[in-house]
């Protein structure tokens, strides 16, 4: 009887691998970027992997990147073909005409959220972005706690980002709350691989913050004064995050804008190009 038992878990146990190598290989053939491509295929590779069995951890991984490039590639060609249409639109002299073209253009859009894709206007061209949640929550079960967080600030940028045509375009608050984000997560994860990732981010806000962007200067142009929404809100982080990884690095932009009346000098410059550049 013991025989029986574990020949029929055994034939179980076979059956099962053998169901989901067949799912597997059924969403590989779906995302399959030689075909044709149709936008569809995103709606119904998202209910395969949901209703599929277990995945192994490469399988898992292969299956993300698949999923995530076919977004890529056809939220690529919709933003081409909105850009044409866009481009047709302004070619005519009727201005209320093409107010309400715009208008009627922008709207249809935001269908393509349903298969993870944002398309918007940037700097005069028609960009897209993959929504990060869209394909994390897929994957959710498979993806290590610090994936899971950059995931979710990944998706504060795009649904609001924090830097659009050489602009701050969020609150200098909500610029500390990502900041602070970020030091949550250097926090927990200081040996996680991703760890260069969180460090990053860090540097992207903290350069945002205070040395702001090209149409966001941090120091007025004429009397090189300190903004006082971003002095201000430095004050509040380095007060209510006393222990927070950023903290020191402010405390010590502060340090500086108190030696030199508040205003930028070649020793801020020099700290702010040591301290937080984003560049290589």
């Amino acid at each position: 009887m013991k025989k029986i038992f574990t020949l029929i878990l055994s034939v179980l146990l076979l059956a099962g691998c053998n169901n989901a190598k067949r799912q597997y290989e059924s969403i590989v053939k779906t995302l399959d970027l030689t075909k044709p491509i149709a936008l569809e295929n995103i709606k119904k590779a998202h209910l395969m992997i949901t209703e599929a069995n277990e995945f192994t951890p490469e399988q898992a991984i292969d299956l993300q990147e698949r999923f995530t490039s076919y977004i890529g590639v056809c939220a690529q060609k919709e933003a081409e073909q909105i850009e044409e249409k866009y481009n047709t639109i302004l070619s005519s002299d009727d201005s209320e005409h093409i107010e309400a073209q715009i208008d009627s253009l922008n709207k249809s859009v935001e269908p393509l959220r349903e298969y993870g894709i944002i398309i918007y206007s940037a700097e005069g061209y028609i960009e897209s972005e993959i929504m990060p949640m869209y394909v994390a929550e897929l994957f959710w079960k498979y993806l290590s706690e610090a994936e899971r967080d950059l995931a979710k600030l990944a998706e504060l940028e795009v649904e609001d980002p924090s830097l659009q045509d050489a602009s701050i375009t969020i609150s200098y608050q909500e610029l500390g709350d990502r900041l602070k984000m970020c030091d949550d997560m250097a926090y927990k994860f200081p040996k996680d691989e991703l760890y260069p990732q969180i460090v990053a981010c860090q540097k992207f806000y903290l350069a945002l913050l205070l040395a702001g962007a090209d149409n966001s200067a941090t120091f007025d142009w004429e009397t090189k004064k300190l903004n006082p929404e971003v002095r201000q809100t430095v004050i509040n982080y380095i007060a209510e995050h006393p222990d927070a990884e950023s903290t020191k690095t402010l405390k010590e932009f502060m340090a500086i804008m108190k030696r030199n009346n508040y205003q930028s000098s070649s020793e801020s410059d020099v700290f702010l190009l040591n301290k937080i550049s984003t560049e290589e």
